[in-house]
């Protein structure tokens, strides 16, 4: 076997395979360039050079997934009405029931965004309702 390993191998392909590595967290982000990819592939006997790597990966369509940034979406200066804040800072609760928290999470998905709304008490923190859907928070779900 090239490289002197006794580990079975299938080549390339095979990386998506061992993603759970924990000493190779590059391989669970899946951000491999060509000079990365040729480090590895030697690493493992198999010598190739950038020059091949970027070739194949074009003739393949094969590209590094971006890392994205994160993007601030909160609008403080929207014209929308505000709920007063009737806790007035007071997050304690004495009785079931008497304080529900809420809150809204967006998360990205393959499918595009999602939201995830829970309501919360605070007297047993447990989850109350949650609602998940792809329309938002302005949804209601009954339809127009």
């Amino acid at each position: 076997m090239p490289g002197g390993s006794d580990a079975p191998r299938n080549g390339p392909g095979e990386y998506a395979a061992n993603s759970g590595d924990p000493s190779r967290p590059w391989r669970r982000r899946q951000t491999y360039g060509p000079a990365r990819l040729q480090a590895e592939l030697r690493a493992d006997g198999f010598p190739v050079g950038v020059g091949r790597i970027k070739r194949l990966r074009k003739k393949l369509g094969i590209r590094c997934q971006q890392v994205r940034r994160f993007t601030l979406t909160t609008d403080s200066a929207h014209r929308l009405p505000v709920a007063d804040n009737r806790l007035a800072q007071t997050v304690t609760a004495t009785r079931l029931n008497e304080t529900w928290v809420t809150d809204i999470t967006y998360i990205a998905t393959a499918e595009g965004w999602w939201y995830l709304a829970e309501i919360k008490d605070l007297y047993t923190c447990e989850v109350v309702g949650h609602a998940m859907g792809d329309g938002g928070p302005h949804d209601d779900g009954l339809g127009e």
